[in-house]
């Protein structure tokens, strides 16, 4: 009988990089084979009225940015669920594609602020250009900041905690069978010719 000797090689321990990286493609894999993207809503406000509305962004693949998926007034749509269920975050702007953005209250959409003082991301309704000097930013009404612009690199916002679908029990939740359902029934004695 033959035998074949086989030398293994001492496997070279990964790198937290390589472990981060790997986790997150299987994230999203998981969140493309499942549908269930992750989402991330910003606060925001419109500088000229002075009303409230939310943006939402979604992901599927970690490798790529967040890209939007919708704006709400106060009071309409799905805004991404209340922020009290949610946690708070923030990205690097180069994770977020602001692609479409625009307030709907004023229609800007040359760019969004980073109110620090407020605390709040505030549309650019308010933003002015004079000859000689960088744009000048006057925040909305209840807030009163003014000031040069500067440019952010994070975007803070929330993650809605997702809600489970019901709190039955599955056989609550599942139909009850019609009068045409197939039935299963005790299996029939063979018949002897």
């Amino acid at each position: 009988m033959d035998m074949k000797l086989t030398i293994w090689e001492p496997k070279t321990p990964a790198t937290v990089d390589d472990l981060k990286n790997d986790f997150a493609r299987k994230v999203g894999a998981f969140r493309a084979a499942t549908g269930r993207p992750e989402r991330f809503v910003t606060r925001c406000a419109c500088a000229i009225h002075d009303k409230g509305f939310s943006v939402a962004y979604e992901r599927t693949d970690p490798a790529r940015p967040f890209i939007l998926t919708g704006i709400y007034k106060d009071g309409e749509g799905d805004s991404g669920g209340s922020t009290s269920a949610s946690r708070s975050r923030t990205l690097p702007s180069s994770e977020i594609d602001h692609t479409g953005w625009r307030c709907p209250y004023c229609a800007n959409e040359s760019h969004h602020i980073a109110c620090d003082r407020c605390d709040t991301t505030v549309c650019g309704g308010r933003t002015r250009r004079y000859p000689g000097t960088a744009d000048i930013f006057a925040c909305r009404e209840s807030c009163g900041a003014r000031g040069t612009l500067v440019e952010s690199k994070t975007v803070g916002g929330v993650e809605p905690t997702r809600s489970p679908v019901s709190s039955k029990p599955i056989s609550e939740r599942l139909p009850s069978p019609s009068a045409d359902a197939l039935r299963l029934g005790a299996p029939k004695p063979p018949r002897l010719k």
